[in-house]
């Protein structure tokens, strides 16, 4: 069985460490997504090495609780090579699937190319600020 993961900065565990509240967007990746309910097992892991098991004790609109019940061995998934994939921008979502792909295999770091015979072109600074959000959650997701 797969761990159903959701990533919790830090400061949203806690103080006594026996909690963790998710944000919206991973709210609604476990409530709408994978439909996980109370009482399902899920993990946590805070983007500092650690991660934890637990289950769903309440969820709501805006978010999601919790309950850790114990510290595990994260999953190795980093490779011990420091590998940057540099790929011109593709048309419609298939970066989006370059990003899932090249972090599923291990890549440290994705660049996006504007080259001049590419199609595609971000014309105006929020754009190019939406698409590496987008890009960014694409990576938590499948870290």
């Amino acid at each position: 069985m797969t761990r159903r993961r959701f990533y919790a900065p830090p400061i949203a565990f806690s103080h006594d460490g026996q909690s963790a509240t998710l944000s919206a967007d991973e709210t609604r990746h476990l409530r709408d997504v994978l439909r996980l309910r109370v009482g399902d097992e899920a993990y946590v892991f805070d983007g500092e090495g650690r991660e934890f098991r637990g289950s769903v004790s309440n969820t709501d609109r805006s978010s999601s609780v919790l309950r850790i019940s114990e510290e595990v061995q994260p999953l190795s998934r980093e490779s011990p090579l420091n590998l940057t994939l540099a790929v011109a921008l593709l048309k419609g979502e298939k970066f989006d699937v370059v990003v899932q792909k090249a972090t599923e295999l291990g890549a440290g770091c994705v660049v996006p190319l504007i080259t001049s015979r590419a199609d595609v072109r971000i014309h105006n600074p929020e754009d190019a600020q939406k698409k590496q959000a987008r890009w960014q959650r694409i990576v938590v997701e499948r870290s």
